[in-house]
């Protein structure tokens, strides 16, 4: 217990200082070795532990899973058996996913975000049956709690990144992806898994705060300060939501098809006020000051799912997502907005410091699997995904970097059922991703409009050695595998 609460610790004041970040590594690559090799189309179709990210629901669920070899009949032979699942409800699952980035800019730039953009991260994962614990009413057919949490594998919890958000940097990679993923939460089937519905948590740390320095002094030198902070930490929880249906169960019109429906709701972290007073030794000055940290924005993000399993060929799976994204409701802390859009005036037309709008974005996916025989499954998976920036947001001083990207995937699924003494079957899944970032130009205007084109000295020179035109672009491989214990 212990060591637990030295590690919230260790995550609480990690975060707290982490000023722009975008994105974690969930949203960005996918939560499994078998979701990511399905093109992230999961919505309608996740029944193990990852349904905690992909539909909650999906918990609610157990006929999907298939695991230990069930004989048909007492004649069965080797070819006609089966794999199911029936009383195999709990799962524990480790993953381990690495992401090797190679973007371009080019512009050469003192700040480097596009280097060392490569991660590990460690995923864990679980899926335990309440049943073990309380028998449920007849009319609830499955119930489970899913917990999924995702860490850097670099044993940072989270890493420091106080960037001027003037720099070149990717939104969705690097140190950006950095913030821990934590869901949790619960779901139930009924009439024999006919519907399941499902609601949990996404999880990450907020508050407010203050800092006061005494005895300040003005001047070269390094000295220690006095001085006192006080922070109140809170768990910042936004809903997780899910809906699913196998309508095949209704008429044998529709066997085969699923339905499914998620919600994930807006979290951040973010300490706003964190007010600081400082009180200097010359002329007994206070100067106050007014901070803020809002960090790790994700969207709330809403998407529908759709899988066909088609009756005359039962081993193949097509899914299909529709997900969309609400990043125009994106927040900064209180102190930028106040920093770049009411304090910091300039009478140069030349320089824009309004603060961009970014824009809602739909992604479709694609992901199909086909069972090749009792332990291999085969896996494909397609998505596109817009950029949230619009092509006007760069324009001023700013350099918010996302790209519309081209994604595909392969990976497979490998059972191992019970056998020379092993006491529960086990599952090996391994996944291959590509991300085809499109290249994209951005152009530079005055407040006028015009192009900052001149090479001459003045404000048009300015654009040109500080904040020149570019494009920008590249790609992003990532290779996962995952062990799923099943008990």
């Amino acid at each position: 217990m212990r060591k637990f609460i030295v590690l919230l610790g260790v995550l609480v004041f990690s975060i707290f200082f982490s000023i722009e970040g975008f994105a974690n590594f969930a949203d960005t690559h996918g939560m499994s070795a078998s979701g990511i090799a399905r093109g992230n189309a999961m919505t309608a179709i996740a029944s193990d532990w990852s349904a905690t990210y992909y539909n909650i629901a999906g918990l609610g669920k157990t006929k999907r899973n298939s695991v230990e070899s069930k004989d048909t009949g007492d004649s069965a032979s080797e070819g006609d058996k089966k794999y199911d699942l029936t009383g195999l409800h709990d799962q524990l699952a480790i993953s381990y996913f690495y992401t090797n980035p190679d973007f371009e800019i080019d512009i050469p730039r003192e700040t480097r975000m596009d280097e060392d953009l490569e991660a590990g991260i460690v995923c864990i994962g679980i899926a335990f049956d309440l049943n073990n614990i309380y028998k449920m009413p007849d009319f609830i057919s499955s119930s489970r709690f899913g917990l999924a949490l995702g860490l850097m594998a670099d044993k940072n919890i989270a890493k420091i990144n106080d960037i001027d958000i003037k720099t070149h940097t990717f939104l969705r990679y690097g140190r950006e992806l950095s913030a821990p993923a934590i869901i949790a939460g619960l779901g139930l089937g009924f009439m024999d898994d006919l519907f399941a519905i499902g609601f949990g948590a996404n999880v990450l740390v907020g508050g407010e705060g203050a800092i006061k320095m005494d005895s300040v002094t003005i001047g070269n030198e390094d000295v220690p300060l006095a001085y006192q902070v006080k922070i109140d930490v809170g768990p910042e929880i936004a809903p997780v939501l899910g809906l699913y249906m196998n309508v095949g169960e209704l008429t044998s019109i529709l066997e085969g098809l699923e339905f499914g429906l998620a919600y994930k709701g807006e979290v951040y972290v973010e300490i706003d006020p964190l007010d600081a007073v400082a009180q200097t030794q010359l002329l007994d000055i206070e100067l106050e000051l007014t901070l803020g940290v809002c960090d790790y924005y994700t969207p709330d993000i809403y998407s529908f799912g759709i899988a066909y399993t088609p009756p005359f060929i039962s081993k193949l799976t097509v899914s299909a997502d529709y997900e969309f994204q609400k990043y125009s409701d994106y927040k900064l802390s209180s102190t930028r907005h106040r920093y770049w859009e009411e304090e910091r005036t300039t009478p140069e037309n030349y320089v824009n410091y309004e603060l961009p709008d970014f824009q809602d974005i739909f992604v479709p996916k694609l992901g199909v699997s086909y069972e090749f025989n009792q332990w291999l499954t085969l896996l494909g998976g397609y998505y596109y995904q817009p950029a949230f920036v619009e092509d006007d947001a760069n324009n001023g001083i700013f350099n918010f970097l996302d790209n519309d990207k081209r994604v595909f995937s392969i990976g497979s699924e490998f059972i191992i059922p019970k056998m020379a003494g092993m006491v529960v079957p086990i599952q090996f899944n391994i996944g291959f991703q590509y991300q085809q970032l499109i290249d994209r130009d951005v152009h530079k205007l005055r407040l006028d409009n015009s192009i900052a084109l001149s090479e001459s000295s003045g404000p048009s020179n300015y654009w040109n050695l500080f904040n020149p035109d570019y494009s920008y672009g590249g790609s992003n491989y990532l290779v996962t595998c995952e062990v799923i214990i099943r008990m």
